[in-house]
């Protein structure tokens, strides 16, 4: 039996936010996740889950809730240690909202040399968030094999008595090029 609820991956983020229901809102509107959280008896929200894609991305509890030291990058002034990474369909409109929203760009929308076009902001809270998208890259298979082909032709692999023959061989070529210079 799984010991996961349903969508929920192995590894999840849980952050310390300063102001829970500002957070929703905010991850929300900026960045288009929904949130799974219910308020408890005091109206208050100690626990959040935000979705993306029917899965849960990541989770939070606003600073000192159930006796947690942790604070936000923003609370400890410290820049974020890490950086939270999703891949969205549309990274350009995504980058624009969450700027209209509150968060502050560090990257705009640009191509990586990995394939992703992947733009960076830092969230209301101070935590660092990458925005990606998997470009459709050009097949490099016919080139990459030719490269292959072209360097192991290139490369010198001593065999016993099967290479040392071709070996001498271009040996004497060398010399034969070496005496027409002269």
């Amino acid at each position: 039996m799984d010991p996961r609820p349903p969508r929920t991956p192995w590894l999840l983020p849980y952050l310390a936010v300063r102001d829970a229901k500002r957070s929703i809102e905010f991850y929300k509107k900026a960045f288009g996740f929904k949130s799974k959280t219910k308020p408890d008896k005091d109206g208050q929200i100690h626990h959040a889950e935000m979705i993306y894609k029917n899965n849960v991305l990541f989770m939070f509890a606003p600073e000192g809730a159930m006796g947690d030291k942790a604070k936000s990058p923003a609370s400890s002034n410290n820049p974020p240690p890490q950086m939270l990474y999703v891949y969205v369909d549309n990274v350009d409109k995504i980058y624009q909202t969450a700027i209209a929203n509150g968060a502050r760009g560090t990257m705009e929308p640009q191509d990586t040399y990995w394939g992703d076009r992947m733009c960076a902001v830092v969230d209301i809270d101070g935590y660092a968030w990458g925005f990606g998208k998997l470009m459709k890259k050009k097949s490099t298979k016919k080139k990459s094999v030719k490269k292959k082909v072209k360097k192991a032709s290139k490369s010198k692999v001593t065999k016993k008595k099967s290479t040392e023959k071709p070996a001498k061989k271009k040996t004497a070529k060398k010399k034969a090029i070496k005496k027409k210079k002269k």
